[in-house]
């Protein structure tokens, strides 16, 4: 212990001649300098809006774009995949959204087929209403093993389909290979519970596939005593009777599961216009796909041009002026991420004195801007 006690007054003894060596001052165990640097901020940009003709009449897509599940169509020899639903309203269809989760590789152009069905007893559809195929490309799934997200549009605003609202139901396939370049893409799935927002699901639990597999479909989807599909044949299938595989319960099982397909409707294209015939409503829809709230005052919606019209050049030409086109009020609204806001304007075919023959069968292309 004494050479401990001897260590401590040796320290002592130390400390006070530094302090008589600093003169008694104040002493400083740090140095003042200035300084300085450079920093840098951004103002990030908002996301385009996307204004498509027609309002929604049935909505199952998810609000915020994110899915956790998806209907295989290669794991079960799937061709066609679809739904019975209600629409909200009747009117012409415009466009169908189906959001779509791609487990492979890039696809740089593949055809889909969308098809509408008159509704039908015996879990069969009836007759094809109308039809259509378009291209479509798809980025590959991520570095992570996980599905690239994408929405394809059906473009049926040329065929001049006016569909029933409620309470007439009608049946609709997607329908593409389920192998070679697109069997590993899959139509998303969600839920009839939290994001049906318009529209309603005809028959609850059901769904319409046609699978070339039995045994298939059940490993992915359940097997439902005495309610599943025809092979081979797009068909009703029963998917809410609790059998579904442990390893899938998250996309069938019960009425708050991921267990509808993620589609939407859109109607309100331009009704056929007569000469000194009432004015026509112009419905409209304007989406924020980014990830911020985005503000929307004034919608304009233009004639863009004519398709079609008459060449007989001894009577008036037909021009724009034919078809004026009154504005709706403002939105005035923001749109939050992912959200959607709906607008209206109006047209028509006054009798000017003209002789308007060669507006007949034209086709008005409009434009929508804010």
């Amino acid at each position: 212990m004494k050479l401990f006690k001897t260590h401590r007054k040796l320290a002592v003894s130390s400390l006070a001649l530094v302090v008589a060596l600093l003169g008694g001052g104040a002493a400083f165990a740090y140095f003042t300098s200035p300084g300085s640097g450079t920093g840098s901020a951004s103002v990030g940009t908002a996301s385009a809006l996307t204004i498509t003709q027609g309002v929604a009449a049935y909505d199952s897509l998810t609000a915020s774009g994110i899915y956790h599940q998806d209907q295989t169509y290669g794991g079960t020899d799937t061709s066609e995949f679809g739904n019975e639903v209600v629409l909200s309203s009747a009117g012409q269809l415009s466009n169908v959204v189906v959001a779509m989760r791609n487990w492979g590789s890039a696809i740089a152009s593949t055809p889909i087929t969308f098809t509408i069905y008159k509704a039908s007893a015996g879990g069969l559809p009836g007759g094809v209403i109308a039809t259509d195929t378009q291209d479509f490309s798809f980025a590959s799934d991520s570095a992570t093993g996980r599905p690239s997200v994408s929405t394809i549009t059906f473009d049926f605003g040329s065929q001049n389909l006016l569909l029933p609202g409620t309470p007439t139901s009608i049946v609709y396939g997607i329908s593409y290979p389920p192998t070679g370049i697109t069997g590993g893409l899959n139509v998303a799935l969600s839920s009839s519970g939290t994001d049906l927002s318009v529209g309603t699901d005809a028959n609850p639990g059901y769904v319409f596939v046609n699978t070339g597999s039995l045994a298939g479909w059940g490993s992915d989807a359940g097997v439902c005593t005495n309610s599943d599909p025809t092979a081979g044949v797009f068909s009703a299938a029963y998917v809410w009777c609790g059998n579904t595989p442990p390893a899938n319960l998250g996309a069938y099982g019960s009425s708050s599961g991921y267990d509808i397909p993620a589609v939407e409707f859109n109607v309100g294209g331009i009704p056929t216009l007569y000469p000194n015939g009432p004015a026509q409503t112009i419905y409209y829809t304007v989406s924020n796909p980014g990830n911020i709230p985005v503000s929307v005052g004034q919608v304009t919606v233009t004639l863009a041009s004519i398709s079609g019209a008459g060449g007989n050049t001894n009577i008036d030409a037909c021009v724009g002026g034919e078809f004026p086109i009154v504005q709706g009020s403002p939105l005035d609204v923001t749109i939050p991420a992912g959200g959607t806001a709906v607008g209206t304007a109006s047209i028509s075919m006054p009798d000017n004195g003209r002789n308007q023959n060669n507006c007949q069968g034209v086709g008005l292309n409009l434009s929508f801007s804010s």
